[in-house]
């Protein structure tokens, strides 16, 4: 066979991925989860502010919130995005450096994040729940897609965009029940569990359908089909096997 063979359509993706995907999303959202509590535990002063938005908090708590939050997306987002690699090998290549790219961009949303917090605490110190949030949610999102851009194949990264913002939209409803269900603090230690629970189900469930309806009807909107993988016996172009 020609060695510039190639495939059309999605690879095959097996349901059960989805489950695994779901459990390292819940497991990084776990620690990152964990790590907050015990850091906002530590920083009463914070604390104390968010119940009551007279009382003092130095510039010195805040840098120190700050940072907790930073470390937890950074546990957090890097344990998911490692864990659901493992559950996909065949998808993810090479995942080390795709961690190193996570390591990046959460240091760079960190930095920029630091004025936004101060910002917000000179305005009204419930603000600063609101940037965490933001905080959060886009480095979650970014880490998804750095770490695919950086691991898995081209054709299949488009996939991966839908699949994030998609999980992004939905995570974001699920968050905003808990908030009217629950209350404030409830959504700020569950937000990370909350958007990885999505990114690792929701996300396998969009490649997960849309595999199926290529699989049903012949039709790759995405044209997912990777010029990459080796010819296996099929003809030009070579069909994935379904």
């Amino acid at each position: 066979m020609a060695d510039n063979d190639f495939y059309i359509g999605p690879r095959k993706y097996e349901g059960v991925i989805v489950f695994y995907r779901m459990l390292a999303g819940i497991v990084g959202g776990l620690a990152g989860g964990l790590i907050i509590l015990i850091g906002l535990i530590l920083a009463g002063s914070l604390l104390n502010a968010l119940a009551d938005p007279t009382a003092f908090v130095s510039p010195f708590a805040i840098f120190m919130a700050v940072s907790v939050l930073f470390m937890a997306g950074l546990v957090g987002n890097g344990l998911s995005v490692f864990l659901m690699s493992l559950s996909d090998q065949d998808k993810y290549q090479n995942p080390y450096r795709g961690l190193l790219q996570v390591a990046v961009i959460n240091i760079v949303i960190f930095l920029i994040s630091i004025g936004a917090y101060f910002i917000a605490r000179s305005i009204d110190i419930s603000f600063m729940i609101t940037v965490a949030l933001v905080q959060f949610v886009s480095s979650a999102l970014a880490s998804t897609f750095v770490f695919s851009a950086v691991t898995v194949r081209p054709s299949e990264f488009v996939i991966e965009i839908y699949g994030g913002f998609i999980s992004m939209l939905l995570g974001l409803g699920i968050a905003t029940l808990v908030y009217f269900v629950g209350n404030e603090l409830a959504l700020f230690f569950g937000l990370p569990i909350i958007m990885w629970f999505s990114i690792g189900f929701f996300g396998g469930l969009t490649e997960f359908f849309y595999y199926q309806l290529y699989r049903h009807t012949g039709v790759d909107v995405l044209e997912t089909g990777d010029a990459d993988y080796q010819d296996e016996g099929f003809d030009e172009p070579a069909e994935r096997k379904k």
